[in-house]
This record gives structure tokens, C-alpha cells and sequence, in this order.
């Protein structure tokens, strides 16, 4: 009796695609045609943003390499609005999120 041996890549390709019986359900109707209407649309997205926002919680304080992400400026960008007074550090050179949101609205 032999044992047969299969590399990784074999047992991988066996399980690619969807599980048996998924792909012979009926469609609805509006996937019919592949599209779907604006407030379905709405709705996904919205349920998304939920979603990752839950699984994804905002930090309170952020460094000033995140701040410049955030806000979408150079990090010397911020530099310079922490001299100015713009932005505010902490005590561990971190800025609260509270003043990221402000620096955003000012945009």
C-alpha cells in the first residue's frame, strides 16, 4: 500500500474555487444583468465603512508621520504647523486625534 504525497501547490489547487453547490443557486434579480441599482450600492458601501470602523477603532493620539497621512501633507508640513501652533504635541510628541479632526475641517 503507498501513500501518496502531494506537494502544496496540489492540495492548494484542489481547493480553489467556490464550495460545491454555491455556484447553482438561482440569482436575483438584480444580479441578473450584473449591476446593481444606486441605493443597494449605497447601502454595501455604507455597511462596509460600519463594519471596518467596528473592527478598526481610531487611536487617540497618533505620530506626526500618521498626522501627515491623514491630513495629506509632508511630514515636514506638520512639522511646521506644530511650530505655528496649528497642531498641538503631548507630552510623548504625539498629536490627539481631536486636533487631527480640526486640522481637517479647517481644509
Amino acid at each position: 500500500m503507498s501513500v501518496e504525497r502531494r506537494s502544496g501547490a496540489d492540495r492548494r489547487r484542489r481547493d480553489i474555487g467556490p464550495p460545491r453547490g454555491i455556484g447553482d443557486r438561482r440569482r436575483s434579480a438584480r444580479q441578473v444583468d450584473g449591476t446593481v441599482d444606486a441605493a443597494t450600492a449605497l447601502s454595501i458601501a455604507l455597511k462596509a465603512v460600519q463594519l471596518y470602523a467596528e473592527t478598526h477603532p481610531r487611536p487617540s493620539q497618533v505620530t506626526q508621520d500618521q498626522v501627515a497621512e491623514m491630513v495629506g501633507v509632508s511630514r515636514a508640513t506638520v512639522s511646521r504647523m506644530v511650530k505655528a501652533g496649528q497642531l498641538k504635541l503631548n507630552k510623548f510628541g504625539k498629536v490627539s486625534i481631536s486636533e487631527v479632526d480640526r486640522a481637517l475641517q479647517g481644509d
